[in-house]
């Protein structure tokens, strides 16, 4: 299982260098069962197999399902599972973009790129080798959207396009606040704290509506995240045409959470922000 997991976080991690960062301030060891590690989270396409195909990879190893959420204004779907076989492993938080709701030109901007370079997505029919030693392979994946499809598709669903250009794979890591580690943690005893003192290091912290922490209606959970690390690729401006004008894009890459935890599952509402982490227009 920690194969399966250490495989996505390195696909993951080239697309998110501020999880060294953090790794480096807090020393936090890449063990998945040192506790620091409150949950992962998975992005995918509902027209892949979804939820499905990762939770079938997550059920080999004892992972069960132990909750399901919908946000239907961003047509998308999620559960979470818990590993009761071991409760040091990470919780895995998995979404999907409902991409049946779209609109007809959106769905078939997904279907025509994603249909011809699945077998290259994690998390996907034809990313799994059985006969690999860990049971799961990471392939590399070079998407063939063009910008002028990327631009569209990101009007209607900035979830969708980034997956879109990064495949079925970890989006971001959740960092339990009570269990880092640092020799001076007592004046980093809350999520406002360490999010001023990283931010003072150069790391900056997404606010949406004026918020930098969301709080789950009973006070029990508070999530924060950092904005998304910044990615840029070359796109062709039109996917059928022979010209040579190319664009480059900052599409963003994954980012970073941190979580003050006081009871198990997920919020319902919590969620909606974190979504927009990947937003390269959020303010920093």
């Amino acid at each position: 299982m920690k194969g399966f997991l250490q495989h996505s976080i390195e696909k993951y991690k080239r697309v998110t260098p501020t999880l060294t960062s953090i790794e480096n301030i807090f020393n936090i060891s890449s063990e998945l069962s040192s506790g620091v590690y409150d949950h992962i989270a998975f992005r995918t396409f509902k027209c892949l197999g979804g939820i499905t195909i990762v939770s079938n990879e997550l059920e080999k190893y004892g992972y069960v399902e132990r909750g399901c959420y919908e946000f239907p204004t961003k047509k998308l779907r999620a559960k979470w599972y818990l590993n009761p076989k071991d409760l040091s492993l990470p919780r895995i938080f998995v979404s999907q973009i409902e991409d049946n709701l779209l609109s007809e030109l959106s769905q078939y901007i997904i279907r025509s790129n994603v249909d011809s370079s699945h077998s290259n997505l994690i998390g996907v029919p034809g990313a799994i080798n059985e006969d690999d030693e860990d049971g799961f392979e990471i392939k590399s994946w070079v998407p063939s959207v063009s910008f002028s499809e990327y631009h569209y598709l990101k009007q209607e669903s900035q979830y969708a396009a980034w997956t879109l250009i990064h495949g079925t794979m970890i989006n971001h890591v959740a960092f339990s606040i009570s269990n880092l580690k640092y020799p001076n943690m007592s004046v980093l005893d809350s999520l406002e704290n360490i999010n001023t003192y990283v931010k003072n290091l150069g790391i900056q912290i997404v606010e949406v509506d004026g918020k930098k922490i969301n709080v789950s209606r009973d006070g029990l959970l508070k999530q924060s995240s950092t904005v998304a690390d910044k990615l840029f690729l070359t796109f062709r401006s039109h996917k059928y045409t022979d010209d040579t004008d190319f664009i480059e894009v900052n599409v963003g890459g994954g980012f970073v959470e941190f979580i003050d935890r006081q009871k198990e599952g997920f919020d319902p509402e919590n969620p909606l922000n974190i979504f927009e982490s990947t937003n390269v227009k959020n303010k920093q």
